[in-house]
């Protein structure tokens, strides 16, 4: 498969625009989404020509899935952090369950 080929394919599942494949295309422009810049340059740093298809886009869901991973761990670390700030969603508006504001969310108090 070529890069292109692989981008596309992240592109039409990031669903934003074609976002994925102008950071591709046009790699020095700003095009003001730093997600699918990230996910374009991550896809072309582990791309091999000359490796398989199937090796390609394993390395590409590899590093996709790692990302997720890492997001999800910061995400995770600002959750505990907020738990700490702020003890009780009385006290700083945010429901600890839903992570919405508390007098918007439907979670039992």
């Amino acid at each position: 498969m070529t890069l292109e080929e692989i981008i596309r394919i992240a592109d039409a599942a990031y669903d934003c625009d074609q976002l994925v494949l102008a950071y591709h295309k046009e790699p020095e422009e700003k095009h003001g989404d730093g997600l699918a810049e990230f996910i374009c340059g991550e896809i072309t740093d582990v791309y091999d020509e000359d490796d398989t298809a199937v090796n390609q886009l394993a390395e590409a869901a590899r590093v996709m899935q790692n990302a997720v991973d890492q997001l999800l761990a910061v995400a995770s670390a600002f959750n505990d952090r907020l738990v700490h700030e702020c003890n009780t969603p009385e006290t700083c508006g945010v429901c600890h369950t839903c992570q919405k504001s508390s007098m918007n969310c439907g979670c039992k108090k």
